[in-house]
């Protein structure tokens, strides 16, 4: 099995310690990490989010 990693992009990560700028790493559907850009593998693809809020973890429980 191929392993896909991405890396989206953002501003503004929400995550329990507060709103911060950074990466966050998914791999083959699963959120791996969140962190700083810097720390990112050169060969992950990245997708930039700019200002758009991330929110890693949060389910929209809103169904009609």
């Amino acid at each position: 099995m191929k392993i896909m990693a991405q890396a989206f992009l953002s501003k503004q990560i929400v995550t329990p310690q507060g709103t911060r700028p950074g990466a966050l790493v998914v791999e083959n559907g699963v959120i791996r990490a969140v962190c700083s850009v810097e720390e990112l593998p050169s060969d992950v693809d990245r997708i930039d989010c700019g200002d758009a809020s991330l929110l890693p973890g949060l389910v929209d429980t809103h169904v009609h």
